[in-house]
């Protein structure tokens, strides 16, 4: 049996609200076979803040984040 999970149980980073888009904020790997990563559901304020590569799992900013309050 193939156990496959996430590297971490929880991933959690900071941002500076007013840090420019497209800014690395942190990397999800996954340990086991992974087709792809995706924020789901991507219609919440998470998904249109932010944005993960869907084959490396690099979680970035789409906006700098000052403008959001």
């Amino acid at each position: 049996m193939v156990v496959e999970k996430f590297e971490k149980p929880l991933y959690q980073e900071s941002i500076a609200e007013n840090s420019l888009p497209n800014q690395p904020i942190v990397t999800v790997q996954h340990t086991g076979v992974m087709i792809s990563y995706e924020l789901v559901p991507s219609n919440t304020e998470c998904g249109k803040d932010f944005h993960i590569n869907r084959e490396n799992g690099l979680i970035t900013n789409k906006v700098s984040l000052s403008t959001l309050f």
